[in-house]
């Protein structure tokens, strides 16, 4: 049976990893792309997509009627939200009952929530989860004695994407460069500095239940040169690991915030990590989707993609579930290259 998938912000390299993935493993399914840009490169792939849309953002007012327009015209049986701010309004639109079509979207609360790398970390880090973050203020800049956190420190904006902005600060004349260059801003935060290797969590889990999960490493980042800090956001080398400590701490921390919360833990959730000096992996932030490389853990047999389709729409017959690779292989991918896995 033929369905209609749509994904949205196809601007960027996670949506594109999804459909392929979808692709893995229902090739005659139908995908849809929509993005508010009229320059996204994706919206003129039909090698991926079968049929694409300008529209506005999720901001707009008319956000859910342009929405709706495309949900009926395609006939839409299922949703793949990827931006994390457009998911938190569909967060805000499914608490209210309504939504368009089928999704797998987190409690708004929950959404809010892990959109605060702060509330986060406030949270975490008395559980030895994460790294001691606190609120930069302006007295920082010529008071070396009030600093929280001794240099080296990781300064970074509080919420969205966690690359935006972010710099190891080592001293002043450091901090009051940076300062004059986000001037714009005052939502900074400041952590103690993890020197260690990058990883991320992917897990999936449906009303409160844990249903599949997997770990890599990020190694390197489409263009580094261009980002102060060496982290672009994208991953340009990695690999798929089998790392049970990743996943226990991942879980810990989504059931501890979940508990406050009282509800239940809904959605595609990335945990990022770094280690400290000594080698141990702290929390840096929660994301509440999918990573750039998701088409990554597709290839090396844990498509997430898949697995949100099958219980979304009970696709049958339900295939068995992987949270494991059989080999922790690289992946590569350029600017203009796809990725895949190197043998």
């Amino acid at each position: 049976m033929v369905m209609n998938i749509l994904f949205s912000g196809i601007g960027g390299p996670t949506p594109l990893g999804l459909a392929r993935s979808v692709k893995i493993a229902f090739p005659e399914f139908r995908l849809v792309g929509v993005d508010g840009s009229s320059w996204s490169a994706n919206l003129y792939n039909s090698e991926i997509f079968d049929a694409t849309y300008q529209i506005v953002s999720g901001r707009a007012p008319n956000y859910w009627e342009v929405i709706a327009e495309v949900v009926a015209k395609e006939a839409i049986d299922f949703a793949f939200i990827v931006p994390e701010t457009e998911v938190l309004v569909w967060s805000k639109r499914q608490e209210e009952g309504n939504l368009p079509c089928k999704a797998l979207i987190p409690d708004l609360q929950l959404a809010s929530f892990c959109f605060d790398k702060l509330k986060v970390a406030d949270v975490l880090h008395p559980l030895g989860l994460s790294p001691k973050t606190t609120p930069f203020v302006s007295n920082f800049i010529n008071d070396d004695s009030s600093l929280p956190i001794p240099y080296p420190f990781w300064i970074r904006v509080k919420s969205g994407a966690g690359a935006l902005g972010a710099l190891k600060i080592d001293g002043q004349k450091d901090l009051t460069t940076w300062l004059s260059l986000h001037n714009h801003r005052t939502d900074f935060i400041i952590s103690e500095y993890l020197p260690g290797r990058n990883y991320a969590c992917k897990l999936l889990f449906l009303q409160g239940e844990l249903i599949q999960h997997a770990s890599a490493e990020r190694i390197d980042y489409l263009l580094s040169a261009a980002a102060p800090s060496g982290i672009s956001g994208m991953c340009a080398r990695g690999k798929l690991l089998n790392r049970p400590d990743l996943v226990e701490k991942s879980v810990a921390a989504l059931t501890e915030i979940s508990k406050i919360l009282e509800v239940d833990l809904n959605g595609m959730f990335t945990v990022d990590f770094k280690e400290n000096t000594a080698g141990e992996p702290l929390i840096t932030e929660i994301n509440i989707r999918h990573v750039s490389f998701n088409l990554a853990f597709a290839l090396g047999g844990v498509n997430f993609a898949e697995t949100t389709l099958r219980h979304g729409l009970n696709v049958t017959p339900e295939m068995p579930r992987s949270n494991t690779f059989e080999k922790e292989s690289f992946f590569i991918r350029g600017v203009d290259a796809p990725l895949r896995l190197i043998p």
